[in-house]
């Protein structure tokens, strides 16, 4: 049995927590038609709430990714039959959950916010539902997003493992650099200039999408953090680059609600960018000398699970009652609530096998 690291625990902990405190943020707003209106009707405070704890809920896949990047960039692969097993093992079994919850979001959203499907032919239901099932016109939760990104992501991770360990990390700094002008920096610019009315716009021949997703670039950095490639920079100073690049981000959130027609920041926001690797880099320092505790060690287990269970349960909570309070309470009661309960149903059906192996991919 492979030896748990607990500050991989403890970082997965922290991602759920930031994952579904998005969903819970977003929700809690719903009932403006845009962020601008939203922050015409909230007092100062409650802006900031939402800035700081929007930007809080971004970090949580960067996280995800980057403890993607710290497993299995460091995972022995350097032959075609380790690829293959990789593929098999890792990615096929990922494949298998993915698609019972496709299967599962394509019958909740039909029957609860999409009934029109329902009342077509029996054929065009199950065409439909195949469609979806192979990521064609997918009947699923906008969350559902992050499922066939990461998989496109498992399909190269051999290929840079085995750059990164057989050769060097190195290699990938000219695609990395380019990625990163293309998809996040200058995309960022042109955002800032169009938000302060400059009329500048970058157009950057060297597209992302000739290379990779800047997804990867999380899971590089994952990598370097479990390799301590921060062991120069002292846990202060991490601390300090971490806080001054989460306030910007927040400080540029706040400031984005207040402009007509602008939109909430992305992962590939720069400032939020760097904040979560610098925030990975303390937890691979000072999370690593905590005592393994079996609570976080087994929500640890289950993040995958309740990253899944926990949107039905706030859809359902908004379809049997629409949380007319306060946002801030409505947030609450969302986050709270939905984790909560997505922690019993997974502990309760989880003692099926089937369930626990294919359903919540929960491994010992």
């Amino acid at each position: 049995m492979r030896q748990r690291m607990t500050w991989l625990d403890y970082a997965r902990v922290f991602a759920i927590i930031s994952i579904s405190s998005n969903h819970a943020i977003t929700r809690a707003f719903y009932g403006y038609p845009t962020p601008y209106d939203a922050y015409l009707a909230s007092p100062v405070v409650g802006c900031v709430f939402r800035a700081i704890i929007f930007i809080f809920s971004r970090i949580g896949v960067p996280f995800f990714l980057m403890i993607t990047g710290a497993l299995l960039l460091n995972k022995p692969i350097s032959t075609g039959k380790d690829i293959a097993l990789f593929y098999k093992h890792n990615l096929g079994r990922l494949i298998i959950t993915c698609e019972i919850w496709l299967f599962i979001s394509f019958w909740f959203i039909s029957y609860f916010t999409e009934p029109e499907i329902l009342h077509q032919s029996l054929f065009y239901i199950i065409m439909r539902c195949l469609g979806s099932l192979l990521f064609i016109n997918q009947v699923a939760p906008a969350s559902m997003w992050y499922i066939p990104m990461i998989l496109c992501l498992y399909l190269l991770i051999p290929f840079v493992n085995i750059i990164v360990n057989k050769y060097s990390s190195n290699l990938m700094l000219i695609s990395c650099g380019i990625v990163f002008l293309s998809a996040m920096l200058i995309p960022n610019i042109n955002s800032i200039c169009e938000l302060v009315g400059s009329g500048i716009n970058l157009d950057f021949g060297l597209s992302q999408g000739n290379l990779f997703s800047y997804y990867m670039l999380y899971i590089l950095a994952g990598y370097c953090v479990s390799n301590n490639c921060f062991h120069k920079f002292s846990t202060l100073v991490l601390s300090i680059l971490a806080f001054l690049t989460f306030a910007l981000s927040c400080v540029y959130q706040g400031w984005e609600y207040t402009i007509p027609g602008a939109d909430k920041t992305y992962y590939n926001f720069v400032p939020m960018a760097l904040s979560s690797v610098f925030l990975f880099a303390l937890f691979h320092r000072v999370a690593d000398k905590l005592k393994e505790r079996k609570a976080i060690t087994y929500l640890s287990k289950i993040s995958f699970g309740i990253y899944f269970v926990h949107i039905y349960i706030m859809m359902c909570m908004l379809l049997i009652h629409p949380l007319a309070f306060h946002p801030v309470l409505r947030f609450l009661l969302l986050e709270i609530l939905s984790v909560g309960v997505s922690i019993a149903v997974i502990s309760a059906l989880s003692r099926i096998p089937i369930l626990k192996k294919y359903v919540f991919m929960i491994k010992d």
